[in-house]
């Protein structure tokens, strides 16, 4: 019975999957598109996101062409917020403008110039971002909440078609944390 309940829960997630607006892959990303906020649903774990909670990335256009400016935000213990503010520019070395080169400008440490690759995105509901080592991944969305079987449904993308390690994820309720087989 469990394996026609997951065998289920994959194919709901397909065809709710389906109904997203079509995804940017094997088109130009448009970066004026992705402009905007977004709110983290899930992530591998950072130590400078440790404590964070509710975090957003709203992103607005750069200073210059193929660049945004990026401010992230997110709650701390006691209700205090915390930000962190970075530049981001299209990399140079492919041709590809979802590939993105991004710069902290705070005192913080860090590991200097980090890729930030959108790896997929509607532009409308949801954004998977990672990096070329797969060290790095965010799931984010235009709504602070995602349906369960379109988590999944991203997940099950990540995984199979980016090869990334979704056990790994930090998702941030319950409720989705649950449609993937998390505790």
């Amino acid at each position: 019975m469990g394996n026609n309940i997951q065998r289920w829960a994959f194919e709901q997630a397909d065809s709710d999957l389906a109904l997203l607006p079509e995804r940017f892959l094997g088109k130009p990303f448009d970066l004026e598109r992705y402009l905007g906020t977004w709110y983290e649903i899930g992530r591998f774990p950072l130590s400078w996101e440790a404590s964070c909670t509710g975090a957003t990335a709203v992103y607005a256009k750069g200073p210059q062409p193929n660049s945004i400016l990026v401010e992230n935000t997110c709650l701390l213990e006691r209700g205090r917020s915390f930000s962190r503010k970075a530049i981001a520019r299209v990399n140079p070395r492919f041709q590809d403008k979802n590939k993105l080169i991004l710069v902290f400008n705070d005192e913080l440490p860090s590991d200097g110039p980090a890729d930030y690759w959108v790896l997929d995105t509607n532009y409308a509901n949801y954004a998977l971002v990672g990096n070329a080592t797969k060290t790095h991944l965010w799931v984010l969305s235009r709504k602070p909440f995602l349906s369960q079987c379109v988590c999944l449904a991203l997940a099950q993308r990540l995984e199979h078609d980016f090869g990334y390690d979704v056990s790994k994820i930090q998702w941030h309720t319950n409720l989705i944390a649950a449609c993937i087989g998390h505790d």
